[in-house]
């Protein structure tokens, strides 16, 4: 019978095949648990890391726990992720808040209320508003409350679609 835990450690215990004696039974069991738990790409990258290091050091099971050497790179390396999504984050944010500003700014009158009923807007704009609020049933009373309703994906097509109001933001010089 086919195990997918089975199948991912044979292919680990591959790469350890010139240091057979770190594999001990602990190992194999703990790893196998790891499996159906953590990602994949990173536990594999993380195993084929940790035999560079064992490799390059000559190391052997007395001188390494070889699980929590990968356990440890494997950590080091979802950090780093962590650490990107958090650059991302903070791009959509500043998007979605520069956004909200220059078409608040563009389209409202003396209150905020642009979103409620405006000629100027396009009907896509318009759907979008109607979808994207009735989708997590809110009542947006202002412009931060409906763009908190977009996806990065909904920011990049109201990028485009105004991009009259935006080219000056992102065409000139930065510092």
């Amino acid at each position: 019978m086919f195990s997918l835990e089975n199948n991912v450690y044979l292919k680990i215990k591959k790469i350890f095949n010139k240091h057979n004696d770190i594999l001990t039974e602990d190992f194999e069991k703990r790893i196998k648990k790891s499996i159906r738990v953590l990602h994949f790409e990173y536990l594999w990258g993380s195993c084929k890391e940790a035999e560079k290091v064992v490799s390059k050091n000559n190391l052997s099971s007395k001188d390494i726990n070889l699980f929590d050497l990968i356990m440890d790179i494997y950590n080091k390396r979802r950090r780093q992720h962590q650490a990107k999504f958090l650059l991302l984050h903070c791009f959509e944010n500043a998007l979605r808040s520069t956004l909200a500003v220059k078409i608040a700014n563009k389209y409202n009158g003396a209150k905020d209320n642009w979103f409620l009923d405006n000629s100027n807007m396009s009907e896509q704009m318009k759907s979008r508003i109607r979808r994207k609020c009735t989708r997590i049933n809110i009542q947006a009373e202002s412009t931060f409350e409906i763009f908190d309703c977009f996806y990065l994906i909904d920011l990049q097509e109201i990028l485009s679609e105004y991009w009259f109001l935006f080219e000056d933001i992102f065409l000139g010089t930065k510092q």
